[in-house]
């Protein structure tokens, strides 16, 4: 199955293209703004590198939030326009659950975070369960400190990944005694 992935819901913007379990491309750039000049050039070109035309895809994946409300609008209407003309497949999936999904210790719970202005964050926390993230505490975007009890709730060492500047020291010293 040939696959094209999108996410831009957060500061990156990722594109890869797959063939099975195969990454055939990948681009992942930072840019706080203009995803949506920089997006179908990285698109284009990521298919070139893969040598796939666009009739050869089989689904189009994106990530669908939570994050930026712009990013997510561009890549999600590139996702379904892409998609609606090719005639394939639309699956959306959770940006933070993908990130998540790079931590492979099986039973580890993973809290992702970005940060969502005005000191909230989005954020989730899962499970990695037979390899694949399960959500404990759904998607969100919350006020950080009104995170921090429900993480602190699950008393059990959590990896946490994410844009963490703004919270850092706050997380470290709130997370310390679990």
């Amino acid at each position: 199955m040939k696959v094209l992935a999108l996410d831009t819901s957060n500061q990156t913007l990722s594109v890869a293209v797959m063939s099975d379990d195969q990454v055939l491309a990948t681009t992942t750039v930072t840019t706080t703004r203009k995803h949506g000049a920089h997006l179908l050039p990285i698109i284009k070109e990521s298919m070139q590198i893969a040598k796939l035309k666009p009739a050869d895809l089989d689904r189009v994946v994106v990530a669908d939030g939570p994050g930026s409300y712009t990013g997510l609008r561009i890549g999600v209407t590139t996702a379904k326009t892409l998609a609606d003309t090719l005639s394939i497949e639309l699956v959306g999936v959770s940006s933070l659950g993908a990130i998540a999904a790079n931590i492979m210790a099986e039973n580890q719970l993973v809290a992702v975070m970005f940060d969502g202005r005005n000191d909230n964050v989005f954020a989730g926390v899962y499970r990695i369960q037979n390899g694949m993230p399960v959500s404990v505490i759904e998607d969100q975007h919350i006020p950080f400190e009104k995170l921090l009890p429900q993480i602190k709730a699950l008393a059990e060492p959590v990896v946490v990944l994410g844009d963490l500047d703004a919270f850092k020291e706050r997380l470290k010293t709130a997370l310390e005694a679990i």
